[in-house]
């Protein structure tokens, strides 16, 4: 949804109106409270805007917002974020969006305070806060994410609501969660995917801010009054922001203003230090299972062993609750009760590998921002995910126990793109590079056998072989999915590039988890594959399934963030064809090369005896492609897509082509002679 959309990136926002409700008062839905009130007397009112800007166009635009004005209060160890959001639905599509709202607090550090929910029509503002239309409920959103937060959503359900009625929802939600103390930072968009009138962002603070803005040429002012500090940023007709697939994880997709209080990344690694003490002594199971690792005869089985240990018997969910949010659970209670979240679980490893005498400590990352996190200041909010660093005499390593059926050994182990992690450990003060061996490359190597079956019919022998990262998603999908689900997907993709496909033999599997390479094996029978060209030619298009399946064409070239390739990969696939008896086949050229900056592609068809074999090999070279490389790699990626498909042409040899041509010759005298 739109606005919730909007609202997920922080669009916190005040305004001013004739004076809200007089006197507060708390109500109750579901079990759960908020209140009616003005808005808080730290708030700088403005007037409203009341004319859409002639430089934002005034027709076009299905979704309008008039104003997002947001004031949080940093001052005494408090935290509150006003929010006023003014919207207007401009079709009717958009008004089953526009006439419901969602509020997601905490309820037990968190007060939602509701200050006004009115519509503009006809010229003036009416009131539609209706206690009667506003419920309370846990709505765990993210359960389905094996997470349970125990947030409450107020939904806001509005009647009567029509096109160009501007809507305006104005709250503030007060506190924060204790176990943060005074390391709270925030990230706000500064302008959206719709057309924006008008977007303040005013933030109060009794120390000093450190602030970052990304992608907004606008500056921030900073001032004294009185005794704090106030951060002001104001952008006036900002345009909509264009959404871009295929970013990268470390990029902003919309302008954002990044904030916090002053503090240096010790400061978060002193207080993370707190959560993370020393365990107490392991229990009798897991001195059992401590022992049976030790017994292993080199360190690197131990640690595999170890991950393991926890990848496998602690299945991961998280009980997202007050200070359980960062505060991680004793081992013994996570291993007994056989779950935990990404802290747990690496807390527990953390516990074993210390006890083998290993220097493993936790490490914080973001999924949400990898290596961009340089561009944070530093605050404990920075950071969504917990993986353990290892410190080994020659290397580091990195592991993470939260990835589940992952292969290798230590020498084949994947690591995923994580950018920079902070490291819990006394004496800490910078990010730290997480940096991938030069080993960990992700391959899939495809390999097809085809070979004419009985009447018009080929059979293709399948291999297809996958290493690294791929490796462990396609074991996931193994274990998630039946062989005939995998069967059946190539079923599909043979019927739909050559005909009708049915199984010969089932499919075979063969995992590799030292290496971390998992290969399937399959046959499947083709009917009638070729097609008729000509009178004495028969054509069959050979598809690169490996390219097909692992690589998305272009199809944006305006973006406001480079694009995304997966990298390192490399990707082969092989086809051996044997031709019909009888024929001869032909092809076109036998090599083409690309190069690229962001990869680089081969295509090679040579013969032995009677069977042709076609070769591609691609190569990514980097992670992303910047604006200025995006249109050759969109050109040269074409080529590729174009190059994966390969004809080959079936002739009759020159016996063959007189007896079909003598064959012809009978059969239209005899029709001659019939008409006579």
């Amino acid at each position: 949804m739109l606005h919730r959309m909007l609202l997920a990136g922080l669009w916190f926002a005040v305004t001013s109106l004739p004076s809200g409700p007089g006197i507060a008062r708390t109500l109750e839905s579901g079990g759960f409270r908020y209140t009616e009130d003005q808005p808080p007397a730290y708030v700088d009112a403005r007037e409203l805007i009341s004319e859409w800007p002639r430089k934002l166009g005034q027709d076009s635009d299905p979704w309008r917002v008039w104003q997002v004005d947001s004031q949080i209060d940093f001052r005494k160890g408090q935290y509150a974020a006003y929010l006023d959001y003014i919207y207007e639905p401009r079709s009717q599509e958009l008004l089953q969006y526009a006439a419901q709202f969602e509020i997601q607090f905490e309820p037990t550090y968190e007060q939602l305070v509701i200050h006004r929910v009115e519509i503009f029509r006809d010229g003036h503002w009416e009131s539609r806060f209706d206690p009667a239309h506003i419920t309370l409920a846990r709505r765990e959103s993210e359960f389905e994410s094996l997470m349970y937060t125990g947030k409450v959503s107020a939904l806001i359900v509005l009647e009567d609501v029509r096109v160009h009625d501007r809507i305006r929802m104005q709250y503030t939600i007060k506190g924060s969660n204790p176990i943060m103390g005074d390391l709270l930072g925030d990230s706000l968009n500064l302008s959206g995917h719709a057309p924006t009138a008008r977007r303040q962002i005013r933030i109060l603070s009794d120390a000093p801010l450190a602030h970052t803005i990304i992608g907004a040429t606008i500056k921030a002012s900073e001032k004294q009054v009185d005794d704090h500090r106030e951060l002001h940023w104001l952008g006036k007709n900002l345009a909509a922001v264009s959404k871009n697939e295929r970013a990268p994880n470390w990029t902003f997709p919309l302008p954002t203003l990044l904030v916090s209080k002053q503090r240096t990344w010790s400061d978060v690694v002193n207080w993370a230090l707190t959560l993370y003490p020393e365990p107490v002594p392991l229990n009798a199971e897991l001195q059992l299972k401590l022992a049976t690792l030790k017994a292993l005869p080199t360190i690197d089985q131990q640690i595999i062993a170890a991950l393991r240990l926890v990848q496998t018997d602690v299945r991961y969910f998280g009980m997202e609750l007050g200070a359980s949010t960062h505060r991680p659970a004793e081992p013994n209670e996570v291993y007994q009760r056989r779950f935990g979240d990404c802290k747990d679980k690496s807390r527990l490893l953390i516990s074993l590998l210390r006890q083998l005498g290993l220097r493993a400590d936790p490490a914080l990352v973001s999924i949400a921002h990898g290596k961009s996190l340089t561009q944070h200041p530093p605050s404990a909010a920075a950071f969504d995910h917990v993986i353990v660093r290892v410190a080994l005499a020659n290397r580091t390593v990195w592991l993470d126990p939260t990835q589940t059926l992952q292969g290798g050994d230590l020498a084949h182990l994947s690591t995923l793109p994580y950018g920079r992690a902070l490291i819990i450990a006394p004496g800490e003060r910078e990010l730290t590079e997480v940096i991938r061996p030069a080993s960990d490359r992700s391959e899939v190597d495809i390999s097809e056998s085809i070979e004419s079956g009985t009447g018009d019919s080929i059979v293709i022998a399948l291999s297809q072989r996958s290493r690294g990262d791929i490796a462990d998603v396609m074991r996931r999908d193994l274990a998630s999915n039946s062989s005939s689900e995998i069967s059946k997907r190539w079923r599909q993709l043979y019927t739909k590039t050559l005909g009708t496909a049915t199984e010969v033999e089932a499919i075979r599997v063969a995992d590799d988890m030292t290496r971390n390479e998992i290969e399937i094996q399959a046959k499947f029978r083709i009917e009638q594959p070729w097609q008729r060209l000509d009178a004495g030619h028969n054509y069959l298009d050979l598809h690169a399934a490996a390219l097909l399946q692992f690589l998305e064409p272009v199809t944006e070239m305006e973006r406001t963030v480079p694009m995304a390739q997966a990298f390192p990969m490399t990707l082969k696939h092989r086809i051996e064809l044997l031709p019909p008896k009888g024929r001869q086949l032909q092809f076109g050229n036998d090599k083409l090369s690309l190069t690229d900056k962001a990869f680089d592609y081969r295509r090679e068809i040579s013969r032995k005896g009677d069977v042709v074999q076609v070769e591609h090999l691609f190569v990514s070279k980097s992670d992303v492609i910047t604006d200025a490389d995006l249109p050759a790699y969109a050109r040269n990626l074409r080529q590729v897509f174009d190059a994966s498909s390969v004809r080959a042409i079936a002739g009759l040899g020159e016996a063959s082509l007189q007896k079909s041509r003598q064959e012809r010759m009978k059969q239209l005298i005899n029709d001659l002679t019939r008409e006579d």
